[in-house]
C-alpha cells in the first residue's frame, strides 16, 4: 500500500469526523431552538375550571413564566387561595398529554403537596391551554386534577 493511499484514507476519516460532528452540533441547536419555541405560549396568566380530587371543581387562576436561566423550565403562581408557586423543570413530551414538566420546587403551602408530582401542558384551540398535574401528598393515594383554562377575559 502507498504512502498516497494510507494519507488519502486518514484525511477522509478526518473530513468524515469533522461533518458528523457539524451535524450533531446543528442538531442540538435545532433541537434547542425547538424546544424553547414549542413552549413559549403557555406565558402569561391562565383561568378556568379544574376537577380536583375527591370530586368538584375548582376556580383557578394560574401566571406561567419561564426563569431566564432556565427557559424550557416553568415557573406557576396560583392566586388565592392557594397563593403559592411551583418550579417544574421540562422532562418531555407525552403524546395525548402534551409537554411534561416534573414540579422540582414550592415555596410552601399547598405547593408543597405538589412536590415531585407530573404537570402536563397542552395547547388546545387559540388561547386555551389542557391542565393536569398528577401527584402524591404524603398518603398513598396519587392525586390528580385537569381542566382547560383559557386567558383571562381584558
Amino acid at each position: 500500500m502507498s504512502t498516497y493511499s494510507v494519507s488519502k484514507k486518514i484525511i477522509t476519516a478526518f473530513a468524515f469526523l469533522a461533518i458528523s460532528i457539524s451535524a450533531s452540533s446543528m442538531e442540538s441547536l435545532c433541537d434547542a431552538a425547538q424546544g424553547a419555541d414549542l413552549d413559549t405560549w403557555t406565558e402569561g396568566s391562565w383561568t378556568g375550571q379544574i376537577d380536583i380530587p375527591g370530586g368538584g371543581s375548582r376556580s383557578v387562576h394560574i401566571d406561567i413564566s419561564s426563569p431566564a436561566q432556565e427557559p424550557k423550565s416553568k415557573e406557576l403562581k396560583y392566586s388565592d387561595p392557594r397563593g403559592c408557586t411551583i418550579k417544574a423543570r421540562y422532562f418531555g413530551t407525552a403524546a395525548e398529554k402534551g409537554l411534561e414538566y416534573v414540579v422540582t420546587m414550592s415555596n410552601g403551602g399547598f405547593c408543597d403537596k405538589l412536590l415531585h408530582g407530573s404537570l402536563f401542558l397542552k395547547k388546545q384551540e387559540q388561547d386555551r391551554l389542557g391542565y393536569e398535574l398528577n401527584y402524591q401528598d404524603g398518603t398513598t393515594a396519587k392525586k390528580s386534577e385537569k381542566g382547560q383554562l383559557q386567558r383571562p377575559a381584558k
